[in-house]
């Protein structure tokens, strides 16, 4: 079985896949990088916002370096700036004093776990695995009209953002980390299963799926190769380029894609 995530977050899935008497062979078809503009980061992550909302773990992992590198160089919050500048008395409570984050909505448990694990906690997660699902969410716990700040990654659609301002938020964007693609690898993997050498191909997001699909080319797969997908947005990608998923995972997770997996080779066993 082919993982195609980025090589230092292929281990969990490998480990799943073996666990459950699958081989799993590393295609790390994108890598994922820091941002371009980090001071624009800092200065976002220094804003005071209401809540912080993250659709996916890298998104957490680049928020918190951020936070890092603000608090490092001394870049005060708004508020903080504000308290310089008037007589106004401390407030012990207010998050700047505690150096404490705003809560955060997170898109699938994965991201969750990653912001309770960086001490940010999670004010709600959508019902559904996608970000499409989280403005709902929003309204649910009333955040609508709120000061919002999104770490996404530079290939983000814009689709989220421009739902939560229809809501009236105030939401600050600010590019957290780079999706950067891997054309020997997806050269690499191309050549093994058109060759035969990987039976399943297994996608765990949409930028992956479109490195593959374009190194692929228009060739068709040989009958009997798999393609598994981790969720709608994948399946989308994939068949844009005319390649079917045989499984989509009904949770955006590691374990949804594997459940998926084994559903779908158990109905197909004699």
């Amino acid at each position: 079985m082919a993982v195609t995530r980025p090589r230092e977050q292929s281990r969990d899935l490998a480990r799943l896949i073996e666990r459950h008497g699958g081989t799993a062979l590393l295609y790390p078809l994108i890598a994922i990088a820091a941002a371009s503009d980090e001071d624009a980061l800092r200065r976002a992550v220094a804003q005071d916002v209401d809540a912080l909302v993250f659709t996916s773990a890298n998104g957490v992992r680049a928020y918190v370096a951020g936070r890092a590198a603000a608090r490092a160089a001394n870049f005060p919050s708004e508020r903080a700036a504000e308290r310089a500048t008037t007589d106004t008395p401390f407030n012990l409570t207010d998050r700047d004093a505690r150096e404490t984050d705003p809560p955060a909505i997170c898109v699938g448990s994965q991201t969750a776990a990653a912001a309770q694990a960086a001490g940010i906690t999670v004010l709600a997660i959508p019902a559904a695995f996608a970000s499409d699902q989280l403005a709902q969410t929003v309204v649910f716990v009333g955040m609508e009209k709120r000061r919002m700040l999104l770490v996404r990654g530079n290939l983000a659609d814009e689709q989220l953002v421009r739902t939560l301002r229809e809501l009236g938020c105030d939401v600050t964007e600010a590019v957290g980390y780079r999706t950067t693609e891997a054309p020997e690898e997806a050269r690499r993997l191309v050549a093994d299963a058109l060759a035969g050498r990987v039976h399943i191909l297994t996608f765990a997001s949409g930028s992956a799926a479109a490195v593959f699909a374009e190194t692929l080319g228009g060739a068709s797969l040989p009958a009997g190769v798999l393609v598994a997908s981790i969720g709608p947005k994948t399946t989308a990608v994939l068949a844009r380029y005319a390649i079917c998923a045989d499984m989509t995972a009904a949770k955006a997770t590691g374990d949804g894609l594997v459940d998926a997996l084994r559903d779908f080779l158990r109905a197909k066993a004699p």
